[in-house]
């Protein structure tokens, strides 16, 4: 019985940790999403491979590099960069599609993935709430779940 109260406690303080995190995740995004409409924040990482992550006024940028083909010139290490708007390309000229999700490849190793940002906003805040759902459904829930999935999917092939 007192492994039990324990454990329920753990749990307890575990969604109280994850739901504390998320919802600090989804204020920094927004602060980061109303910080890049007057500046392009980049955040570079090299280690023999690359990574960037990069926020624009539409959304933010993933990209990983295998080789030097990005960071021709780059020392190991993690950098950061703000970029003012004036000199920041527009979100059109980078591959945009609808609905603000567009994935593509650039040279040889290199994967590109943008997303808006009310989608990762979204997700911040749905991980905050997840720990407190109950763990059994209904029919109805099911239903309007799937729902909601061929609402998303219908959009989706609508938009292409």
């Amino acid at each position: 019985m007192d492994r039990h109260v324990r454990l329920t406690a753990l749990l307890h303080y575990l969604r109280i940790a994850v739901t504390a995190l998320s919802l600090t995740a989804c204020l920094l995004l927004i602060v980061l999403f109303v910080r890049s409409f007057r500046t392009l924040d980049l955040l570079e990482l090299y280690f023999g491979w690359g990574a960037h992550i990069a926020s624009f006024d539409t959304g933010i940028e993933f990209c990983v590099s295998t080789g030097k083909a990005v960071f021709p010139n780059a020392k190991p290490g993690i950098r950061y960069k703000a970029i003012p708007k004036k000199v920041q390309p527009r979100p059109e000229q980078m591959g945009i599609a609808k609905y603000g999700f567009h994935a593509f490849t650039g040279p040889p190793g290199v994967y590109f993935l943008q997303m808006p940002n009310w989608f990762l906003i979204l997700i911040a805040a749905t991980l905050s709430v997840a720990p407190w759902l109950k763990r059994r459904f209904n029919l109805r829930t099911l239903l309007i779940a799937m729902t909601l999935v061929a609402l998303l999917l219908g959009m989706i092939a609508g938009s292409t």
